[in-house]
């Protein structure tokens, strides 16, 4: 499973907020998000939460105020 965790747009979230993003298929579609101090509980619970292995699961960190496709190209593998 291939994860995007950036800060969300200012037009999805509220300031500062983060999200985990389907970084396979079409579309990139939230998974999850969190406010800007809580990053660490959304990594650490969304495998458990879609249940799949934390082992499986590659995380993406991406830029902010980018688009989906450009976090998936120039992420860094965290």
């Amino acid at each position: 499973m291939f994860v995007v965790l950036g800060p969300a747009p200012a037009s999805v979230g509220s300031p500062g907020a983060w999200w985990a993003l389907d970084g396979e298929g079409d579309g990139a579609s939230p998974l999850g998000s969190c406010a800007a101090g809580s990053v660490a509980g959304l990594v650490a619970g969304l495998p458990a939460r879609l249940g799949v292995d934390p082992s499986t699961v590659r995380w993406v960190l991406a830029d902010v105020g980018t688009e989906y496709a450009a976090w998936l190209v120039a992420g860094v593998r965290v």
